[in-house]
């Protein structure tokens, strides 16, 4: 497994090259070395250190650092006042929606959808705005709360490391810079980093097998109402559950229960969209979409505007919509099966390439601003990264 870590980092850093600093293929393989090559002499020459002998780390220590981080995120935020646009102008809305009428919708430009985002954001926000109302600070006031859970979750996955460890981990989160740039927005982002955490926890601190096979499942079901691209995970621990060494039939169970609980938060959701929709949607309608918009002849690999706006023809049947986004796609994949292996590629870039998300949506496209505060803000989230 250690000897698969420098692999993934020369990847890392060879995106990074590639991407942010528009570097060929040669070029960016140096990058990579030249930033390794430090790293690892540095790895090879510190001394190994004890785990046993070494000092826990206080209580106070995981107070600090999460509260300089939550300091960071508000004055951010104060600073900036990032407007939310598209998905997060949707999630918005949505949540708002749900308070007044009492009734989930997706605003999608000119449309309006009844399933075509997952509900997680919009739901959670709404629960947030029924205490403290319908305040433009309410996301900010939700993504704090799930910052500081996310930091108590990490804090007690690596509690019994040493201080330096812990300080790193939770310093590490504390200052990411794109997650502190979009505290003030309602996205899917925040959420997710936070279901990560559970999944680290659970599985480092939870002991009884059967236990920690509902407490994934269940967790990957809710993560899942957030974004639904998680419902892959259920196949992951399935197969994870599988290669447990356990006899066979307890394999069998722990990999039948996970699936079981995985699906116990989604199915109230998806019984939902089949009274609503008339059809069985598991969780949203924005996959095929999403497909077609990545798997076409004009994309590069992420989101391409011009087929995902020609396939709101099928409007308002949004079930419609979704199974055309797949029809559509996988008819391209067959007809160009050497482009989609580039495109493939091209994902993989795009996805370790940069962490620049946050920077984008709070001041490109959420104050219309890229002077200098933008750049410094892009090249903190390339140091982070």
């Amino acid at each position: 497994m250690a000897s698969l870590l420098p692999l993934y980092a020369v990847a890392v850093f060879c995106s990074l090259g590639a991407e942010s600093l528009s570097l060929s293929f040669i070029p960016a393989t140096l990058l990579g070395i030249a930033l390794l090559a430090p790293l690892a002499a540095f790895a090879k020459r510190a001394p190994a250190a004890s785990i046993s002998g070494a000092i826990a780390p206080a209580a106070s220590l995981a107070v600090l650092v999460t509260a300089f981080g939550l300091m960071a995120r508000i004055a951010f935020a104060l600073a900036v006042h990032p407007v939310a646009v598209s998905d997060m102008a949707s999630y918005d809305f949505s949540a708002r929606h749900l308070l007044t009428a009492h009734e989930y919708i997706c605003r999608e430009r000119a449309a309006i959808m009844h399933a075509f985002r997952p509900p997680g954001v919009a739901f959670l926000l709404a629960a947030v705005m029924a205490v403290v109302g319908q305040q433009a600070w309410a996301a900010l006031l939700m993504n704090c709360l799930l910052y500081i859970g996310t930091s108590l979750l990490l804090w007690k996955s690596v509690e019994k490391l040493p201080s330096q460890a812990v300080a790193f981990a939770l310093g590490m989160l504390a200052l990411w810079p794109s997650d502190m740039a979009v505290a003030s927005i309602p996205q899917s982002e925040t959420p997710a980093v936070m279901f990560s955490a559970a999944f680290i926890c659970v599985l480092v601190r939870v002991d009884n097998l059967w236990a920690k096979t509902i407490l994934l499942g269940l967790i990957t079901g809710l993560s899942c109402l957030f974004r639904n691209s998680n419902l892959l995970m259920i196949g992951v621990w399935w197969f994870v559950l599988l290669q447990t060494p356990a006899p066979l039939k307890k394999r069998l169970a722990m990999s039948i229960l996970v699936v079981i609980s995985a699906f116990a938060p989604i199915l109230p959701w998806t019984v939902r969209n089949a009274r609503v929709l008339g059809s069985p949607v598991l969780v949203a309608t924005n996959g095929g979409s999403v497909f077609y918009s990545s798997n076409n002849s004009l994309t590069g690999g992420g989101w391409e505007g011009i087929s995902d706006g020609s396939l709101r023809a099928y409007l308002p049947d949004e079930v419609g919509m979704d199974k055309a986004g797949f029809r559509l796609a996988e008819a391209w994949i067959k007809s160009h099966p050497a482009r989609f292996v580039k495109l493939s590629f091209e994902k993989v870039r795009l996805l370790l390439g940069s962490d620049d998300w946050g920077p984008y949506w709070a001041l490109e496209r959420g104050r219309g601003y890229t002077g200098a505060g933008y750049i410094a803000d892009l090249v903190a989230a390339g140091i982070w990264w």
